[in-house]
């Protein structure tokens, strides 16, 4: 018998898009009922819980020291040819420079295990190909979102699969 390897994930928390797509994601979005909030992934997979240091925590910041809190807007419902719907956030530039530093910094931990020839950044409302894009319209009567990215948080799973918030890294506000 096998047993699953546990798995972490960076993001930004967007909290400000938590009313307009909570209910979707709960019922479309099986990583949300796993207690992951509304996000925009910054690296996934990452270091497994149990080899996470605090070496690697230290690393993070070092990525980090560079970057700078923003602002960004959720404007668009998008859907990837797979089927999965999602938030565009505008601008995107942000986030795949912060990808990017932490694929640098941590190469063995490829976005999305590297089955993407392209970072897109997004904000996943549904999984679910089968999600009628009628039943999450009403998503577009609250756009645009504005939000602000002031952290990243290091999430990781437990043994029970659910996710919790293990560290915050805060962004500084640029001048």
């Amino acid at each position: 018998m096998s047993e699953d390897r546990l798995e972490s994930a960076l993001l930004v928390p967007v909290p400000e898009a938590e009313p307009s797509v909570r209910r979707h994601r709960l019922r479309h979005d099986s990583i949300a009922l796993r207690g992951v909030p509304a996000h925009i992934t910054v690296l996934y997979p990452f270091v497994p819980p149990d080899g996470i240091t605090d070496e690697t925590a230290e690393s993070v910041r070092e990525v980090l020291a560079p970057f700078r809190a923003f602002s960004f807007r959720l404007s668009r419902l998008e859907r990837f040819p797979e089927g999965a719907l999602y938030l565009a956030p505008d601008p995107a530039e942000p986030f795949v420079r912060l990808t990017g530093a932490f694929g640098a910094r941590f190469p063995d931990y490829r976005p999305y295990g590297g089955i993407h020839a392209e970072v897109i950044p997004h904000l996943t409302v549904a999984h679910d190909p089968d999600a009628p894009l009628a039943e999450l319209a009403d998503i577009r009567d609250h756009l645009p979102i504005t939000c602000r990215a002031r952290e990243i948080w290091l999430m990781c799973e437990d043994a029970d699969h659910r996710w919790r918030s293990r560290s915050t890294f805060p962004l500084v506000d640029g001048v």
